[in-house]
């Protein structure tokens, strides 16, 4: 790493606004509340058809782990950011905005690092705004622009990082007929847990439970992260709801991946974002 992306990264700890915090993963269904039960926020990229380059870019640090062939089978954590990232660039392109996500090696404006952390489990999103630290406030349409990221993964040795092709055999471990060893020794999702870190680092989507912080409707999105719409589907599946809001807590997401998937209620909710800034 270099004394650019050294200074940058301190800055980012220092002055960022924390956005966000642990896994993702989501179902599928449609949502029909409406108004404040989305979590659209004041941060925002530039993505502005004005704007004269509205692509976002991305790069790891070089500290996640290789691929590895185990049970047979490809596990990558560089397959699983490129997943994330081609999720969230096609909702883009769904919502009609003219920038993409784009991983590039260097010149990135969001950065993947992968580390030890002792209070938190899965992963956090710094984000440094043109006006200073937290200031990411839920339902608020004063638009405050992003200008780098920084996404934290924990290092640990449970996460499950095979293509979305096993998704379903790995949501089978341990007891329903399906148990290789080193595939069901991992409880925990790294797709799920990048897409939704991603979900923050692109400037919107604070964590529900984060908006009594600031004064906002917080009981309003919380009902809605803990609802089960029309198709049975409880929407803390959604890959920006907090997991820890599943009953058991963060325990009900071992062997679970929807959240690689963007739930209707993420999708709205970015379609929110953007309307309003």
């Amino acid at each position: 790493m270099n004394t650019t992306d050294t200074l940058r990264r301190i800055r980012a700890l220092l002055a960022g606004s924390l956005v966000g915090v642990l896994l993702s993963t989501s179902s599928v269904g449609v949502v029909t509340a409406t108004g404040g039960s989305y979590g659209w926020t004041s941060c925002n990229w530039s993505w502005k058809e004005a704007a004269p380059d509205p692509n976002i870019y991305i790069r790891d640090d070089g500290s996640f782990p290789g691929d590895v062939i185990r049970d047979g089978v490809l596990n990558s954590f560089q397959g699983r950011i490129n997943d994330a990232i081609a999720e969230w660039s096609s909702t883009m392109a769904n919502i009609g905005l003219r920038g993409r996500l784009i991983r590039v090696s260097s010149g990135a404006q969001v950065f993947l690092h992968y580390q030890t952390m002792d209070n938190q489990p899965f992963g956090i999103t710094f984000a440094t705004t043109d006006t200073g630290v937290n200031n990411c406030v839920i339902h608020s349409t004063t638009n405050r622009t992003v200008r780098f990221a920084d996404i934290y993964v924990s290092r640990r040795d449970e996460w499950f990082s095979q293509g979305n092709d096993r998704r379903a055999l790995w949501e089978n471990c341990p007891y329903n007929g399906y148990q290789p060893a080193y595939t069901c020794s991992k409880k925990h999702d790294v797709g799920s847990t990048i897409a939704h870190e991603l979900g923050h680092a692109i400037g919107f989507i604070a964590h529900p439970d984060d908006i009594d912080a600031h004064g906002n409707a917080a009981a309003v999105a919380l009902a809605e992260c803990r609802r089960v719409n029309a198709n049975g589907d409880p929407l803390w599946r959604a890959t920006m709801c907090p997991s820890n809001l599943a009953p058991g807590g963060q325990a009900a997401n071992e062997y679970r991946t929807e959240r690689r998937t963007l739930h209707a209620w993420d999708i709205e909710s970015f379609r929110q974002q953007h309307s309003r800034h």
